[in-house]
């Protein structure tokens, strides 16, 4: 009776209780993350974020404090509760010297000193595909645990499996929606609107993965850790009340590996931790007149991973957006149908010309033939 009320019951209950309080509400803060190596900090990242939540639709942007040159400068993740649009935009204003903006945009003039700048050829590259959660592999890495903190919930809601997506890549470009792959994870959120995740723990089943001949081969983790253990954790540190809605004013994620030299599965090492701080809230019904929406720059190269040409990848249609504006999947079709039907058309073309060509050779042959 118990499990029937936790997986069946509740989640609607709280699916139900989500959309009468439903508010839109716009998050902003600060979010770092440190790269560790034998509990060492190796590398810092810190962006400023903001988050908009609609109930089952969401936005997260996060910028770089310091724009840095031939890098992305700001990544937008937008679900609009079926689809996931993922833009990362570049740098195309930096106020640099001109060697240095003939550099960043992507064309060093003959004379790097005195040349001018070059105009970039795309100002942001894109990614979309079905889903309803970040990818950490195809878009902001920092995206995820801002999700997890502020745009989990209806996601969460369904979940009766205790398996969620991994929130970090678990090998180098392996693709986890293709693949399928999720981690055994355990969870408890708040019992008020929007109940979001209180605290995750993620567990790692004792395997690995490695490249292996285009593919990814799983291995066991050698004892104890073949037992598995703890992979990461996701906690709300301090919340706040607004509206009558709770939400995270501090959060923290902790990636954790196997210690070298462990003796029993619980001895792991943080090799990663993310924190933010939120600094601002606004909860205002008006801001529902201003849809969320993936905001396409004008000039920007897209991926469609909605559309596979293959199966057991995410290749997708690539196309290069000058107006700003996302293909439906039905304009993708049509454009890769014509694509196919020019390709036939030429191919046409080309046998005719070749039977022309060696038909007019062939009399040539005979004519001198005959006039020898």
């Amino acid at each position: 009776m118990q499990l029937l009320l936790r997986r069946i019951i509740f989640p609607y209950f709280m699916l139900i209780c989500c959309i009468c309080h439903s508010e839109t509400v716009l998050v902003e803060g600060q979010i770092t993350y440190s790269s560790l190596v034998n509990g060492a900090l190796q590398l810092k990242g810190d962006r400023e974020f903001s988050v908009q939540i609609d109930n089952c639709q969401w936005q997260i942007t996060t910028r770089e404090k310091i724009p840095r040159l031939n890098l992305p400068t700001q990544y937008q993740t937008t679900c609009d509760s079926s689809n996931v649009y993922v833009v990362i935009g570049f740098n195309t204003n930096i106020q640099q010297s001109v060697e240095v903006q003939s550099i960043l945009r992507g064309k060093i003039s003959t004379n790097i000193v005195t040349g001018t700048a070059a105009k970039s050829l795309n100002e942001a590259a894109a990614v979309v595909f079905s889903d309803i959660f970040p990818d950490p592999v195809k878009g902001d890495h920092f995206a995820i645990p801002l999700w997890l903190a502020f745009a989990s919930t209806c996601y969460l809601n369904i979940q009766t499996n205790e398996m969620l997506p991994p929130p970090f890549p678990l090998a180098p470009g392996l693709d986890h929606r293709t693949s399928k792959m999720k981690l055994k994870a355990s969870w408890q959120q708040f019992n008020s609107p929007p109940f979001l995740p209180q605290s995750i723990v993620y567990h790692n089943d004792g395997y690995f993965y490695l490249p292996s001949n285009g593919k990814f081969e799983k291995k066991q983790y050698p004892p104890p850790y073949n037992e598995g253990f703890t992979n990461a954790t996701f906690k709300i540190i301090q919340t706040t009340n607004l509206n009558g809605i709770k939400l995270p004013m501090a959060i923290e994620f902790t990636h954790f590996a196997p210690l070298t030299g462990g003796t029993n599965n619980g001895q792991t090492i943080a090799i990663g931790k993310y924190e933010a701080m939120v600094t601002k809230i606004v909860a205002n019904t008006e801001m529902k007149s201003t849809a969320i929406n993936a905001a396409l720059p004008l000039k920007s190269l897209v991926r469609d991973e909605r559309i596979r040409t293959n199966a057991d990848t995410a290749d997708g249609a690539i196309y290069f957006s000058k107006d700003g504006k996302w293909l439906t999947r039905n304009e993708i079709i049509e454009r890769n149908s014509k694509k196919i039907d020019d390709s036939k058309m030429w191919a046409k073309k080309f046998v005719v010309i070749f039977l022309m060509l060696t038909t007019t050779l062939f009399f040539v042959f005979l004519l001198r033939r005959r006039m020898f």
